[in-house]
This record gives C-alpha cells, structure tokens and sequence, in this order.
C-alpha cells in the first residue's frame, strides 16, 4: 500500500527543509562520522523529470529556413523580424542542436555557431522555441506503509475501499489541519499549501498534463519516475 503525491515550492530547499520538519529524513552519520539526514523507511521522492521542473509548453518547431550568411562562427538567415524569436530559440538539423539565437544584425536574424558543428549556405535547419516551465520545482513523492504505520483508521484490507483509505489517514488528515485549501492552474488544480510547500494528488496533475498533452511521469521503483 503507498500513496502518491506530488510537493510543489519555490525552491528544492524549501522542499528538502518542509520533508525534514515532516520526520521523513531522520538523522544519521556517514562513513567518516559526520552528521547526514537518511530518508526514513518507507519515503521516497523523485525530482520531476530529473530537474524538478514542470513543462508547461513544448518545443516548438516554427519554421524551417535555408543558411543565407556565414560568417565569424555565425549563420544568418535574411527574413523580417519574427516577433517569436529570441534566446533559447535554436536551430536544428536531424534532431541535433547547430546553433542558439544570437541577434537581429541587419537583414538577418543571427544565431551562434555550437562547438564541432558545420553548415553551409542554402542548407535548411528547424527553428524551434524553447520549451516552458512552471514557476517553482516540483517532488513526486511516495509513501509507504511504513510510513503510514498505524496511520490509518481500522479498514480492512478486504475492504473495497482501501485502496482509498489514505484519505482518512493521519498524513492526510494533518495535511487538510494545517494546510490551506487552493486552486492552481486557473482552477484546473485544487490541493493544500502548509508552510510554503503545495500538495496535490498524483493523479490529478498526471491527468492536467495528459489533457494538455504534456509530459507526464510515472513511478518506475526505487526513487525513479
């Protein structure tokens, strides 16, 4: 039995301090004798897509351009303005990254010639704008039984509502106690914030991303999604 949840705040030390005044890091000494905090038994967490970053928009591919201009380790395609373009914009050629957006100079817009690659005149690149991400890092996070230990209200396990039982534990119930009720993603989400650090359900999130066709992530064992 484990539930998931997902811990969303400003910072991954706000997270890791929020985790610590939860119990769920206990204290230990390493090798050489120094003090370390040990996750407890039965907590396991994962930065979202191993950086804590949430995507909110995709790469996205805006056109493809022939190379007009080589020169001084710059490429230069010869368009107007474009009113999308600007840094973190790249130009790609099969999938690999040749150049990042420099600047508008003249006629051209400019981008920077990456290490080791090469491009010659009139060859065609994809131009993408880059990917967004929320505000904040993201934990998925699991905690099982042992955490949960003696948490739980008296429901059998054949009971057909135990895989739902979580609710009625002591984690949750402390998260609704302490926590403030609230709405994110223009109302799309609702979860609780205690002390800083936002709590939602797993499976809600999962299920906002999958409407908007962005990616989702999912437990693997161990600490990886």
């Amino acid at each position: 039995m484990s539930m998931d949840l997902i811990l969303w705040a400003d910072t991954k030390a706000d997270l890791k301090q929020f985790a610590v005044n939860r119990n769920l890091f206990r204290d230990s000494v390493d090798e050489q004798g120094k003090p370390i905090k040990v996750r407890r038994r039965g907590f396991q967490y994962s930065w979202w897509a191993g950086t804590g970053k949430v995507m909110s928009v995709r790469k996205t591919l805006r056109t493809t351009r022939a190379v007009d201009i080589i020169q001084n380790g710059n490429f230069g395609f010869d368009v107007p303005a474009l009113p999308w373009i600007g840094a973190g914009v790249t130009a790609e050629r099969d999938g690999e990254i040749v150049g990042t957006y420099s600047r508008r100079q003249g006629p051209y817009e400019v981008f920077s010639l990456e290490s080791e690659q090469t491009v010659k005149v009139s060859n065609k690149l994809d131009i993408y704008t880059p990917a967004k991400y929320l505000p904040g890092v993201v934990a998925l996070c699991r905690l099982y039984d042992q955490v949960e230990a003696n948490d739980k209200e008296n429901t059998p396990k054949d009971d057909p509502e135990y895989k739902e039982s979580w609710k009625r534990s002591k984690i949750a119930k402390a998260v609704k106690d302490n926590g403030v009720l609230i709405n994110m993603a223009n109302g799309d989400l609702t979860g609780y914030e205690w002390d800083g650090v936002r709590l939602l359900r797993y499976q809600d999130v999962e299920a906002w991303l999958t409407a908007k066709g962005l990616p989702t992530h999912t437990w693997q064992g161990g600490n990886k999604y």
